[in-house]
């Protein structure tokens, strides 16, 4: 009886509890093909062509270390996000390590979801609070969504900004596709114009692009279709790339995401569509199975109570010894030096062997013996933050020293994440000569330091 208890334990232990496919993909990311439809006034706008930069809405479902931002601070702060085809919905992951500011953090969020359309027939998953500087995870039973709605209900507390570093939705599709998707024909993109010439799993073509004044025929090159994900190469003679975009279940849109080979921090969204007229919807052949079933909580607490009351009668103590747990020692972090002095959290600390060209932002080759140290010491300590503070001497055109010091500033940042430091760790400011700490002309002016914040 006691086996047999423990075995329904075990199973609604794999079965009631939510948990979600191994196969889930981040369905709500903008490179699986999802569209903005709602976005909210943030501190960098989105445009045709430029959707993922920093701060800006896309920056949210980019799976990137970009955050988005806003300074438009009035609740609830509403994302609509149209999928590419219906899914089921198993996981939802918050990541809110965001930049240093006190209390800048989203902290209680709500989400909805809607198989009717982007207006109506929206159901709650759920309110979550968030924990800051901390990616939050939470599985959930399965939900069905064709339309995902994020409401931002509050943050810590800043009161001029707020932001949230990336939202994921982890999924499978409902539905099986019965046939390869067509694709073949002209499609309009927020880019160039593009002819797809398809055959079977297969397919080519060719865009027209600008460079300059001119018009060169761009290649699509290696194009393969599998499900409703679109792969190929594209040729533009001195540049190439890769794209994978995904068609919409309507057949009139493919988007995803364009990377430059060349240059990896050089990609974007690429979208295309089609018209109504031309559109080929996917076709469908049921239903996918789902991976995870959902058993009413009702059910789970009563077949828990049952078993635990059969299992408590049968309870024997086999072994009544308890062994003391031995406590290992807490190694002591080694200490960092920056010049003489040690780095430690809250304390201002000058790069004083950080050198730039004379007039400029350029940091010299001299100046990466004392930034490796930094490195190193922000790749030990992986909660480590810093604001970089750039500053000059009182002498000369006081709105260019300003710009000159935040540019110094920029330079180191752009130094420490070129080497593998996570951009959103890292904080700049340019004080020009308004922190001056000698009469002017003073070398010790011009200066770069840095505070360090949460070790």
């Amino acid at each position: 009886m006691k086996l047999f208890c423990l075995f329904i334990l075990g199973f609604f232990q794999l079965v009631a509890w939510p948990t979600f496919s191994q196969s889930a993909i981040n369905i709500i990311s903008l490179e699986h093909g999802s569209k903005l439809i709602k976005i909210p006034v943030s501190e960098v706008p989105v445009t045709e062509r430029r959707v993922l930069d920093k701060y800006s809405a896309g920056a949210l479902f980019d799976e990137s270390s970009r955050v988005w931002s806003s300074k438009e601070i009035v609740f609830p702060i509403e994302f609509v996000v149209e999928l590419a085809e219906e899914y089921n919905i198993q996981k939802l992951v918050f990541d809110n390590k965001c930049e240093f500011y006190p209390g800048i953090e989203a902290k209680n969020v709500s989400v909805e979801v809607s198989s009717e359309s982007q207006e109506s027939g929206f159901e709650s998953v759920g309110q979550f609070e968030l924990e800051k500087e901390k990616v939050n995870e939470f599985v959930i039973s399965p939900k069905k969504a064709r339309w995902v709605k994020l409401l931002i209900l509050s943050n810590y507390g800043n009161s001029d900004r707020i932001q949230l570093a990336e939202f994921r939705a982890f999924g499978t599709p409902t539905n099986k596709i019965s046939r390869t998707v067509e694709i073949g024909g002209i499609w309009h993109s927020n880019w160039q114009d593009m002819t797809i010439n398809q055959n079977a799993n297969s397919f080519d073509g060719s865009y027209l692009y600008t460079s300059g004044n001119r018009k060169f025929k761009g290649k699509v090159l290696n194009g393969k279709v599998s499900r409703n994900s679109i792969d190929f190469t594209w040729d533009e003679k001195s540049v190439e790339g890769t794209a994978k975009l995904y068609l919409n279940q309507e057949g009139n849109q493919i988007s995803g995401i364009w990377r430059n080979a060349q240059n990896a921090k050089d990609y974007n969204l690429w979208t295309m569509t089609r018209n109504v007229q031309e559109s080929k919807p996917i076709e469908y052949s049921g239903l996918e199975e789902v991976p995870i079933a959902a058993v009413p909580e009702a059910v789970q607490e009563e077949v828990k109570e049952e078993v635990i009351e059969e299992i408590e009668e049968e309870v024997i103590i086999v072994n009544e010894t308890i062994e003391e747990k031995v406590v290992e020692p807490i190694p002591e972090k080694k200490k960092v030096l920056i010049g003489e002095e040690e780095i430690t959290e809250g304390k201002k600390i000058v790069l004083k062997n950080v050198f730039f060209e004379l007039g400029k932002s350029t940091v010299t080759a001299a100046s990466h013996l004392e930034l490796d140290k930094l490195f190193d010491f922000l790749m030990d300590n992986s909660n480590g933050r810093v604001v970089i503070n750039g500053h000059t001497d009182r002498i000369g055109d006081r709105k260019k020293n300003l710009v000159l010091s935040q540019e110094r500033a920029d330079s180191i940042k752009e130094y420490l994440v070129g080497k593998g430091i996570e951009e959103r760790r890292i904080s700049t400011e340019g004080k020009g000569d308004t922190e001056t700490i000698c009469l002017p002309p003073c070398r010790e002016n011009r200066r770069v330091d840095f505070v360090l914040f949460e070790i």
